[in-house]
């Protein structure tokens, strides 16, 4: 399985080239919160803005599927 294939999966990177890039929106829910953990996770987020490098031309954005954020994470 390749690293595309485990981002996408159950959709291989095969079937999500010929159905839906750059052609339609692909959603895929998970039940797992920390199934991307591996890739990029609070920890990792957390040290990047403690390494005090100027943010100032990127955007952060949070989100969840509900739309709640614990406050306390970032402050």
């Amino acid at each position: 399985m390749s690293a595309l294939d485990g981002l996408l999966n159950p959709i291989t990177a095969k079937i999500f080239f010929e159905q839906f890039f750059e052609q339609k929106p692909l959603l895929i829910q998970r039940d797992q919160m920390d199934y991307y953990d591996s890739i990029l996770s609070i920890k990792d987020i957390e040290h990047v803005m403690d390494l005090g490098k100027n943010l100032s031309n990127f955007d952060i954005n949070q989100s969840t599927s509900d739309g709640s954020l614990e406050d306390n994470l970032w402050t």
